[in-house]
């Protein structure tokens, strides 16, 4: 028994002390993880130092670079100042030796204060960015002296006439008519915080001015929830402006195009008319999307493929040159329109059945039978041409 209580007392001494060398091993680690983490911190610590020494340094050396610009800009102009003094004056050779021994003065300034010296003539050169800001500028000015110039003449000057604010026109439902529409709308206040004017027009349709400040979707969506069942279908009118972008990438498609235009404005537009030039084999395309993203689209250029373009807005046609869709001739429009009803024929060969998009037979007058189109300037017996 004494043997045995011996031989267990040994183990439990063997076991203490295993427990305790582990515990001394745990401790000696985390005393060396503890160490790393502060190594870790002093060097972030002396790195975090080093770069605001940079920085500083940096701001220094800019500081310094600045001021050398200015003191150089500044002879420069005391140097053409004093040339434009000196022409026609007889103290010319005298005044000329001015800005030299000015710029001497400032370079012994410059010594005497430990400023590094540059004599070399520095000059900035504008990139595209900065020549298009450029010319847009010349033309606003020029713009602005043509039109004080009028109002100097007498005559009133003209201004770029704003787009024309969106409307909603209401369909009055069966048996509804346009004054139970007016007043189920006007009993909304998200409609009314959204409308500006409520008028209608000759068929008896309610026509809703909607504010600039408001979104024509959201606002077409509020008056449709306010009209409720008085109100039959609902058409946007806006006032649409017709755009031409030439040069374009002769791989281009309308898809494309279409893409490239709905990323600028933020809005879709129908696909627009593709055109090839003969002469360099590039494409044109023709389309139209609301006045009020004229701007948006026209400020800078669209890469389109491999080219960059400009947007241009065409100007709307003469009176004289608008087409009426009733009877296919110039000059008129169809509610003015007394003569034939062609509004059936085709514009390009003058038969039935089909239009002009569809139409493969050689081109010839409805009028005249002359291998020209209706309503041409070369047709003998057009009304208006």
């Amino acid at each position: 028994q004494q043997s045995q209580q011996r031989q267990e007392q040994e183990e439990q001494q063997k076991q203490q002390q295993a427990q305790e060398k582990q515990q001394q091993e745990q401790q000696q680690q985390l005393q060396h993880k503890q160490q790393q983490k502060q190594r870790k911190q002093q060097q972030q610590q002396h790195q975090q130092v080093a770069k605001q020494q940079e920085k500083s340094l940096l701001q220094q050396e800019l500081e310094m670079f600045k001021k050398e610009m200015i003191r150089e800009f500044s002879v420069r102009m005391r140097e053409e100042l004093a040339k434009v003094q000196c022409e026609g004056t007889p103290f010319q050779h005298s005044q000329q030796q001015q800005p030299h021994q000015m710029q001497l003065e400032s370079e012994k300034s410059d010594q005497a204060e430990g400023r590094p010296v540059n004599r070399f003539d520095w000059q900035t050169v504008m990139g595209r960015r900065g020549i298009s800001q450029a010319k847009r500028q010349q033309r606003e000015q020029k713009e602005q002296n043509a039109r004080q110039q009028q109002t100097a003449d007498g005559k009133k000057a003209t201004r770029k006439r704003r787009p024309r604010k969106d409307i909603v026109r209401i369909v009055p439902a069966s048996g509804k008519s346009y004054l139970e529409v007016c007043a189920a709308v006007r009993k909304s206040d998200e409609a009314n915080s959204v409308i500006s004017t409520v008028t209608r027009n000759a068929n008896e349709h309610l026509m809703a001015t909607i504010k600039r400040s408001a979104d024509i979707e959201k606002a077409k969506a509020v008056i449709a929830s306010a009209a409720g069942p008085t109100a039959g279908a609902m058409v946007v009118v806006r006032e649409m402006a017709t755009i031409n972008i030439a040069h374009i990438d002769m791989l281009a498609d309308a898809e494309l195009v279409a893409k490239v235009v709905e990323e600028r404005i933020k809005e879709k537009i129908l696909p627009p008319i593709m055109t090839r030039s003969s002469i360099n084999g590039l494409m044109r395309a023709r389309f139209r999307i609301p006045r009020s993203k004229v701007p948006e689209l026209v400020r800078e250029k669209l890469v389109i493929g491999c080219t960059m373009c400009a947007a241009k807005v065409l100007d709307p046609l003469p009176k004289e040159l608008q087409r009426c869709y009733r009877c296919l001739e110039r000059g008129h429009s169809a509610k003015d329109c007394t003569g034939e009803d062609r509004s059936e024929l085709c514009i390009r060969c003058g038969q039935k059945d089909h239009k002009s998009l569809k139409c493969d037979a050689k081109v010839k007058c409805a009028i005249c039978d002359g291998p020209h189109r209706i309503g041409a300037k070369q047709c003998k017996q057009a009304s208006s041409i």
